[in-house]
C-alpha cells in the first residue's frame, strides 16, 4: 500500500516518491515537495488468475489443513484461505509473512510490506496498519499529491472498506480530496483551518473530539478501491507554512489530547484502517451448492455470497449457513451454533431447545406468549375451559399447572366424564364414625392445650362482674355523669381512682399523714394543687327494701 508502514519502507530501503507542487503563477509560488512513502511492489498477475495452491500440496481433507501450517503470529490468528507456508493459502493473493524479528512478531500481507491487525473470516475483513501520507505545504506552495494503496495488488482481491473508512486530514489552512476508479473522480473530501487568535497565535482543539473541521477534518469513504489518488489544496488566504497529515483509516477518527501538537508537524505514525475482500472476482451464478464455480466453498452447511458494494460485480465470497458459524472455506468448517449457550445474543425466557441449524424458544408447560421477549408467558387460566384441559370437578388454577378434585360428598377420577360417584350409604357412616372420632380427638387436644387461657379468662369475667356489683351499689352512674364535667381541682366533686392511684403514687406508705377508725389519709398532688387524700378501710354495704 502506499504509504503504509513508513518504518518499513525505510527499512527495506524502497523508493521515495515526491509529490509534485503545482506553481501558483500569479503568486510566484515556489513549489516544494511532499514527502510521500511509497512502496513499489512486483504485482502478481491479475486476480482472475491468481495461481492457486499446487495441487500437490493439498491434502485430501483439504487445503490449509496441515500440520506444517502457521496458524497464528503473535496474538493474531490466521484462518484459511490466507496462510504463511506454501500449500497453506488459497492463492498467491492470500499469503501471509510472519516477521518474527519483531517482539512479539508481526503479521504482514505479502512479503511483508502491509502489516496485519486482524483477519475475519465471517466478515470477509483485514485490519490493517494504514501509515500516514505526509505533506509539507509551505509558503508558496499551492497543492501536493501522491497515491495510496502501493502495497496492494492492483486488480486483487483487497480493496478499502466502504462502510467502515474515511479520510482524515490533521493540519492547518488545507482541504484533502481523495479521488479513485477509472475516471479518478471525486470520491470525499474535507478542508481544515486553524483560527488566529488577536495576537495573531494559531488555535486548535486541546481535548478529545470528533474531527469537525478545527485543526482536523474527516469524510466517510463510500467507494472502496484498492488505490487512490490523494490531492492537498491549500486554502485561499492561507498563512500557514506547516505540516499536514492525511490518513485513511476507520470512521471515528478522533482528535485527541495527545496529538494537540500535530500542527507541528508530531503525527502518529500509523492508525488502523479496515480493507474488505472477496475469494473470487467472479459471481455465484445461479447455483449456489455443488457447483464447481463455487468450490472454495467447502463446508457442507455453507453457501455462495456475492459481496454487496456501491461497486458492482465485486466478487463473491463463502459464508456459513445460518445457525452455523465458523470458516465455511474448510471442510466441516461451519459448526451449529448452540444459540441457548448465549442467551445475551438468542433470548429465550422459556424453554430453549437447540436443533443442527436453529433453536427454538417457547414458554414452560402451562404459559402461553412470546418466550423470547421478558415476561412475555402469561400463565394459563386452565379452569377457564375445563372440558379442554378434562377437568370434569372442581377446578384450582396455579401458577402454571391447575388442580381438578372431586366435589365434597363424591369420589372418583375428576379428569374422566362421569369419573366422580356419590359416597356409598355405608361408606357415609363410616366416613361420620372417622370424622367424629378425628373431630373428638381434636377437641379433647383443644380443651387440654386450652384449659389454663379458660381459667384466666373464668378469673377475670369473675372480677369483672365483681366491679359492675359494686359500680352500681356506690351509685356509680351518677359518679360517671358528674366525672364528664370538666372543672377546676377546687371545685370538682368526683374524682378517678386512676387519678388518686396518680397523685399518691399509688397509695405509697410514705404519703401517710394520718388516719383513722374508717380510713387512711395520704398528701396527693392533683393538678399542681397538694390535697389530702383519704381511702376508706370498709365497703358499706346495704340491703335494699325488697331484700
Amino acid at each position: 500500500m502506499e504509504l503504509l508502514c513508513w518504518k518499513r519502507l525505510q527499512k527495506r530501503n524502497h523508493l521515495t516518491v515526491h509529490a509534485h507542487m503545482k506553481k501558483a503563477g500569479s503568486r510566484g509560488f515556489i513549489a516544494l515537495a511532499a514527502v510521500v512513502g511509497s512502496l513499489l511492489l512486483l504485482l502478481p498477475p491479475p486476480f482472475a488468475g491468481a495461481a492457486p495452491v499446487p495441487a500437490a500440496a493439498i491434502r485430501p481433507d483439504g487445503p490449509g489443513t496441515g500440520s506444517n501450517c502457521t496458524r497464528s503470529c503473535g496474538d493474531i490468528d490466521i484462518p484459511y484461505p490466507f496462510g504463511v507456508e506454501p500449500g497453506c493459502y488459497h492463492a498467491a493473493w492470500f499469503n501471509l509473512t510472519c516477521d518474527s524479528s519483531y517482539q512479539p512478531p508481526q503479521l504482514f500481507l505479502g512479503d511483508g510490506t502491509v502489516q496485519v491487525l486482524e483477519i475475519s473470516v465471517p466478515d470477509g475483513t483485514v485490519r490493517i496498519n494504514s501509515s500516514q501520507l505526509m505533506y509539507t505545504v509551505d509558503v508558496g506552495v499551492s497543492t501536493a499529491s501522491g497515491p495510496w494503496g502501493g502495497g496492494l495488488p492492483r486488480g486483487g482481491p483487497f480493496f478499502l472498506s466502504e462502510s467502515r473508512s474515511s479520510v482524515a486530514l490533521v493540519g492547518c489552512g488545507a482541504q484533502v480530496e481523495l479521488r479513485g476508479g477509472d475516471d479518478n473522480s471525486l470520491i470525499a473530501s474535507c478542508a481544515a483551518v486553524c483560527p488566529l487568535d488577536t495576537d495573531r497565535r494559531i488555535v486548535v482543539e486541546k481535548r478529545s473530539s470528533a474531527c469537525t473541521g478545527v485543526g482536523c477534518c474527516q469524510a466517510d469513504i463510500v467507494l472502496g478501491y484498492d488505490f487512490y489518488d490523494i490531492q492537498i489544496n491549500k486554502l485561499n488566504g492561507s498563512v500557514y507554512a506547516l505540516a499536514s497529515s492525511v490518513y485513511l483509516v476507520d470512521q471515528g477518527f478522533s482528535y485527541t489530547d495527545e496529538m494537540s501538537g500535530v500542527v507541528y508537524g508530531h503525527f502518529p505514525e500509523a492508525l488502523p484502517a479496515t480493507l474488505d475482500w472477496v475469494i473470487s472476482n467472479a459471481g455465484c451464478g445461479s447455483v449456489y451448492r455443488n457447483d464447481t464455480t463455487v468450490d472454495e466453498c467447502r463446508s457442507t452447511d455453507s453457501f455462495c455470497l456475492e459481496a454487496q458494494y456501491n461497486i458492482g460485480s465485486r466478487g463473491r465470497r463463502c459464508s456459513c449457513d445460518d445457525g452455523y458459524q465458523g470458516n465455511p472455506y474448510v471442510q466441516d468448517g461451519c459448526r451449529d451454533i448452540d444459540e441457548c449457550r448465549f442467551p445475551d445474543i438468542y433470548p429465550c425466557y422459556g424453554h430453549c431447545e437447540n436443533y443442527n441449524g436453529s433453536f427454538s424458544c417457547q414458554c414452560h408447560p402451562g404459559y402461553y406468549g412470546n418466550a423470547s421477549v421478558p415476561n412475555g408467558c402469561q400463565d394459563i387460566n386452565e379452569c377457564l375451559d375445563q372440558e379442554g384441559h378434562s377437568c370434569y370437578g372442581i377446578c384450582l388454577n396455579l401458577p402454571g399447572t391447575f388442580q381438578c378434585q372431586c366435589p365434597i360428598g363424591t369420589h372418583g377420577n375428576a379428569s374422566r366424564k362421569l369419573g366422580c360417584v356419590a359416597y356409598k350409604n355405608s361408606s357415609a357412616v363410616s366416613g361420620l364414625g372417622i370424622g367424629l372420632g378425628v373431630s373428638g380427638g381434636t377437641s379433647l387436644l383443644l380443651l387440654a392445650f386450652g384449659s389454663p387461657f379458660i381459667i384466666r379468662k373464668i378469673k377475670e369475667r369473675k372480677v369483672k362482674k365483681m366491679k359492675e356489683k359494686y359500680f352500681s351499689q356506690n351509685h356509680g352512674l351518677l359518679l360517671q355523669q358528674l366525672l364528664t364535667h370538666k372543672a377546676d381541682i377546687g371545685e370538682r366533686m368526683i374524682i378517678t381512682l386512676e387519678e388518686l392511684e396518680k397523685a399518691t403514687n399509688n397509695f405509697d406508705k410514705a404519703r401517710v399523714v394520718g388516719g383513722g377508725g374508717h380510713g387512711i389519709v395520704f398528701k396527693g398532688i392533683l393538678d399542681l394543687h397538694v390535697v389530702a387524700i383519704k381511702k376508706s378501710k370498709i365497703v358499706v354495704q346495704k340491703k335494699s327494701m325488697n331484700s
